[in-house]
């Protein structure tokens, strides 16, 4: 694949001694952007400091033409607290760099006049930690995401349409609860807890949506595993972040229902949206063809 690059920073690459260098800037949806170099040493470019402390290791990437995937990695050293520059264990676990953009140049660190080469762009996919001091980044490029996107609707035996978005096909409505309080913490502090005050039968808010509005994880939503009656609620994956006694909630009830799982036909015909189901249920589905239909294993 051919790559815009100076006239100079090319003459300079073709010598038998260069001075180059990797600077990697992942840009948060709700932050400044984050420069790392491969470099020992710090440096300024295009408006972003790029921060060899805290800075990166380019693995190997891969690029292919036809049906492959790209994949790229980034290891990096976490900051020690948000004071510092670069990237920190809590940013990672608050969801701070959740479909963050990237872009990795090559430049000339002796002369950075001579402009850059794009290596890759895209958005940043999984960051692992190990042992709190060393993250791996997981470097998606786009043409990787347009690769994994390909769905075919016509042949989905569940609903593709998006829960309450009259836009996407469904015509149901979206009922919050009411603000609700945190009164006491089960034994996964970081999923199971009891709100007292709020009302419903066991199962009622199974499937459903939980959004927190204080605490250390406010803004952040997460689906329902389970609802007892008494303001019990399990959450289907751990918070970052430990539930607190006094943090604020809302929840909803989802597509599912009491016993039957989302996106499913007869969910939808208990909603009464059974006219709006955007699949093919009854589509005969052969076993050759089981595993490439989507909803086809429940």
């Amino acid at each position: 694949m051919s790559r815009a690059i100076s006239i100079a920073l090319q003459a300079h690459l073709d010598t038998r001694a260069t001075t180059y260098t990797a600077l990697l800037k992942i840009m948060p949806v709700d932050g400044p952007a984050i420069g790392l170099t491969t470099l020992d040493v710090g440096l300024s470019y295009a408006g972003v400091d790029y921060i060899a402390a805290r800075g990166f290791n380019e693995s190997a990437q891969e690029s292919n033409e036809g049906q492959g995937v790209d994949t790229a990695e980034a290891e990096i050293l976490f900051a020690a607290d948000v004071g510092e520059l670069g990237i920190t264990v809590e940013q990672v676990n608050s969801g701070y760099l959740d479909d963050a953009g990237w872009i990795m140049y090559l430049v000339n660190y002796a002369d950075l006049s001579m402009g850059h080469v794009i290596v890759g762009s895209g958005r940043v996919g999984e960051v692992r930690s190990m042992d709190g001091l060393l993250g791996a980044i997981e470097l998606r490029s786009w043409s990787q995401l347009a690769k994994q996107k390909s769905v075919i609707w016509p042949t989905s035996i569940t609903c593709l349409a998006t829960f309450g978005d009259a836009t996407t096909g469904c015509g149901a409505t979206l009922t919050w609860s009411a603000t609700q309080t945190v009164t006491s913490i089960g034994a996964e502090a970081d999923r199971q807890f009891t709100a007292s005050a709020l009302g419903g039968a066991t199962g009622y808010y199974d499937f459903g949506l939980l959004e927190w509005l204080t605490g250390d994880n406010a803004g952040k939503s997460i689906e329902v595993e389970m609802f007892t009656s008494g303001g019990i609620v399990g959450l289907a994956h751990p918070v970052p972040f430990v539930v607190q006694v006094g943090d604020t909630f809302k929840i909803r009830q989802d597509c599912g229902t009491i016993g039957l799982p989302g996106k499913t036909f007869e969910a939808c015909k208990a909603r009464g949206q059974h006219l709006n189901f955007r699949g093919l249920p009854h589509l005969p589905v052969a076993d050759g063809d089981s595993l490439q239909t989507p909803g086809n294993i429940r």
